[in-house]
């Protein structure tokens, strides 16, 4: 062999040992080897797999085929069809005529018809014939029934008189609802102050306070930083140089 031959061979050894090379750590990387435990394992936890598909597949179906025959016996109860026989296209047939004879008696009634009330015409006041001869439908009920003698009781809400003017202005009834330590000025036309009428006064905010205060000394022994902190003792959130005026101020009344 030449020279050029032996070049030859050599390079393709090279070039078939590099794809050799390459190709099995692939084919290793893909192939994943397992235990004989590993195998006996995922054995079993496939069949128990298939076993509950199955199961579960077979629960449906007799579900499926008893709720079926439930109705089929609630239909045959109610409705009289014979489960089996061969007078079942008679008795369908009889069933559809029933129904053509249903929808044909729904045609012939006749449902009633609303009378459309418009806002516009005037309500009728039924009268006695001697009433109707004197009866005046210019004037309103009130002069009529004064001109005929006879006496009206209206309703106040629907019918509005003057009121007469009293000393003060308000009312009973236009008298505020007050509360606990407010009051209401009562005026006359020119704006002049007649009479203040006060709601009962209640002292029971001192009290609680002064409470409050002796439970905040007690357990931070007068430091102000603390009780403001403290939201139990002070959930109005009080700030501590207000505390101490607070506090000031009960000693000093002692």
């Amino acid at each position: 062999m030449s020279v050029l031959g032996l070049t030859r061979l050599r390079k393709r050894k090279k070039v078939a040992d590099l794809e050799e090379k390459t190709v099995k750590p692939e084919l290793e990387s893909n192939v994943v080897y397992k235990t004989p435990t590993e195998q006996k394992f995922e054995e079993i936890w496939r069949k128990r797999m298939d076993e509950r598909v199955k199961k579960a597949a077979a629960k449906s179906h007799r579900e499926r085929v008893a709720e079926f025959n439930k109705k089929l016996n609630e239909l045959s109860e109610h409705n009289d069809i014979p489960k089996v026989g061969p007078g079942v296209e008679v008795w369908f047939l009889s069933l559809l005529s029933k129904q053509d004879m249903q929808h044909k008696k729904r045609k012939r009634i006749k449902l009633k018809k609303r009378k459309k009330i418009s806002k516009n015409t005037s309500k009728s006041v039924c009268l006695v014939p001697i009433l109707s001869e004197k009866w005046k439908k210019e004037e309103t009920l009130e002069k009529n029934y004064t001109e005929l003698g006879i006496v009206l009781k209206q309703n106040e809400q629907s019918f509005g008189k003057v009121e007469e003017s009293n000393e003060f202005t308000s009312n009973k009834k236009n008298s505020l609802k007050l509360k606990p330590n407010e009051a209401q000025i009562l005026r006359d036309e020119e704006g002049n102050i007649i009479k203040v009428i006060y709601q009962n006064e209640y002292n029971f905010d001192d009290e609680l306070n002064e409470i409050a205060l002796k439970s905040t000394k007690a357990k931070t022994q007068i430091i102000e930083e603390a009780m403001a902190k403290d939201i139990k003792l002070n959930p109005m959130q009080q700030t501590a140089a207000d505390l101490r005026r607070r506090i000031s101020k009960l000693n000093n009344s002692k």
